[in-house]
Formats: C-alpha cells, structure tokens, sequence
C-alpha cells in the first residue's frame, strides 16, 4: 500500500473544491470563498482594480454585501442575484463569488461555462483569486477546454503573490508533470514554500517526497516529523501515512497497535487491507498472541509463560530465561505510561 501523497485534488462538492481524485486522498482545501471571508482574505491576493463612478462603486459594494448576507443565510438564489448585479458593475469580488455559486451549482444552474466568463472577467482585472479559480477548470476541463499549461501559468503567478494553496497545487503539477515538466525537485521547492506557511497538506506532501526520496534524500525522520504537523491539522493522508509508517516500522519502532489508531484517524475502516494483505486486526492479533505466548529470550513457545511484573511487557519460559535477557531488557524496561493505544493493547494482549 503506497503513502498517501495527499495531492492537489478536493472534493468537487466543496466549496470552490478541485475535482475529486481517483485516488483516495485528503481534501486540499481550496482558495477562500464564501461571506464575509472572501472580502477579507481577499486582501492577500491583490487589491480590487474596481473602478466607477461613486454612485456604482456604492451601488456595487451594497449588493455584494447583500449577496453576502443571503448566502450566509443560504438563501442562495438571492445571493446570486444580488451578486450578479454588483458583478455586472465590475466588482471582482461579486464576479467571484458568482462564478462559485455556477460552478457549484447553488442558486442557479450548474453552468463550469459560465463560471468560467466570471472567473475570467475577475482575473482580467488583476484578481489574483479569479486566475485561481479560472486555473482549477483549466486543469479539470471544467466549461473549457482541459488546458494543465495555462492551469499552471495562473496558479504560478499566484503562486508567486505568496499563496498557500497555490504552491501546493503547484507543487503537485511538478511532482506529476502536470502541465510542466516532471521535476521532484521542483516540486519539493513549492511544497517547501506551502509548509513554512503550515498549509497542512502541502506539509504532508512534502513528507511524502522525504518517505519516497522524490527530490530530496530519503529521511524517515523528518518525514514523520512532517506528517505529524499535517495530522495536527487534521490532515487525513497524513494520519494514513503515520499508520504505514508504525506498521512497517520505518524510522519508527513497529507497533501495529499504533498503526490501528492512525488508520482509524485518517478515516480507514477497521477491515482495512495492510502491506500484508492482512487487515489490521489479523495482524495485531497474531502479533498479540505470539507476544505472549513465546520466550522473549530462548523463543520458545508455551502457554504458561511469565511476564515481566515490572512493565508487564516480555515473556519468560523461566527464570533462567529472564536473567539472561535482564542485561538487555533493563534497559527499556519500566512502569507503562498510560495511553490510548497502551490500555488498548494491554487489554486485548489479556484477553488473547
């Protein structure tokens, strides 16, 4: 089972989401949209270049906020129409959040074609949210022609501006010769960019190129250091990743039990299939039962083994056995901490 490598791809039924991936993988998330957050996240991607009179600059900026309003109310057919208005006066905000509300399908048709012409209107006044958008039907071929180059071009000027998102994404477009030519090292560029700025799945990308050695020397540590950043996130491939990592024990210590929760985190079923091709719960039982029925010194299987009273963790067939692994085992051996995955696998160790 690879790594997740949690690319540029979201969920079409997001809002302002990439399409959906044939792969399963995380939601990447996506430029802001939507309310209020738009006028105010707008400000890192360029300043309005709108320009009226003062009576249509005031006419405009009313009914965007009304158009606000309504879609925060769900009232979505309102919000179109009261956008359309201030996008029609030339607010790039209003044509914004209009080509949303078509390319998602809320208050009017679904119409990518007539996203299209507002994201395009947008982006031809400098808005740098507009050419994001516009981007994404050019990668997908959503009411235009699929076009990954001119996809690339967009998302690299704003890339450019500083973006988040738009690193990421182009980082994938490197990653996977997507409109440009395949460059891993270029790709660990972008994704380098996006994590400093803790865009979470851009961190579980650029650990996925340290897991694989894509562009950069293979580094298990630093590969798990990067997912557990993108797992504080909430980060769904990265959760998956940690669990291959601690059932594979790679620059980890193996520990199925581990590798349970992450897979149950990163939205796994429990039946999920392993490297092995075992589920996670074959596995951990058999690793269970093995644990406590053989000596962790001789290797000899019984079923009336004794256990370590200190940590309750090694086997012995008998006491020779245990002072003879005491030299090593003192020197991991202790009082448990109490876990989540500990009380988990104590309890299912007894009941094996």
């Amino acid at each position: 089972m690879p790594p997740k490598k949690g690319r540029g791809k979201g969920n079409k039924k997001k809002k302002g989401g990439v399409a959906k991936s044939k792969r399963r993988q995380p939601q990447h998330g996506s430029a802001p949209h939507g309310g209020r957050g738009l006028a105010a996240d707008y400000a890192h991607l360029g300043t309005w270049s709108f320009s009226a009179d003062t009576q249509q600059v005031a006419e405009a900026t009313e009914m965007y906020d009304l158009g606000v309003d309504y879609e925060d109310a769900q009232s979505f057919e309102e919000a179109a129409r009261c956008y359309r208005q201030a996008a029609e006066l030339g607010l790039e905000p209003a044509q914004i959040n209009l080509g949303l509300l078509y390319q998602d399908g809320n208050g009017v048709p679904q119409d990518f074609a007539e996203a299209a012409k507002w994201f395009r209107q947008a982006s031809d006044q400098g808005a740098l949210l507009g050419r994001f958008y516009l981007a994404v039907l050019y990668n997908e071929g959503w009411g235009v022609p699929q076009d990954p180059e001119e996809a690339v071009r967009l998302w690299r000027v704003v890339a450019d501006s500083g973006d988040a998102q738009a690193q990421c994404l182009l980082g994938h477009a490197y990653q996977d010769g997507n409109g440009v030519k395949q460059d891993d090292r270029e790709a660990v560029r972008w994704f380098k960019l996006a994590a400093a700025q803790d865009h979470g799945s851009a961190q579980n990308s650029l650990g996925f190129c340290y897991y694989e050695g894509l562009g950069v020397p293979r580094d298990y540590d630093e590969a798990r250091r990067l997912f557990e950043l993108s797992a504080a996130q909430g980060e769904a491939a990265a959760f998956l990743n940690l669990g291959e990592m601690y059932e594979k024990g790679l620059g980890v210590e193996k520990n199925v039990a581990l590798a349970k929760m992450y897979y149950r985190r990163g939205g796994e079923e429990k039946d999920h299939l392993l490297a092995s091709g075992k589920t996670a719960e074959d596995v951990m039982n058999e690793q269970l039962y093995a644990f406590k029925h053989t000596c962790a010194s001789c290797e000899k299987v019984g079923d009336d083994l004794k256990v370590c009273t200190r940590c309750k963790g090694p086997r012995y067939c008998g006491v020779a056995c245990q002072r003879k692994d005491w030299p090593e085992h003192k020197r991991v051996c202790q009082t448990p901490a109490k876990t989540e995955a500990s009380d988990r696998m104590a309890q299912d160790a007894n009941d094996c």
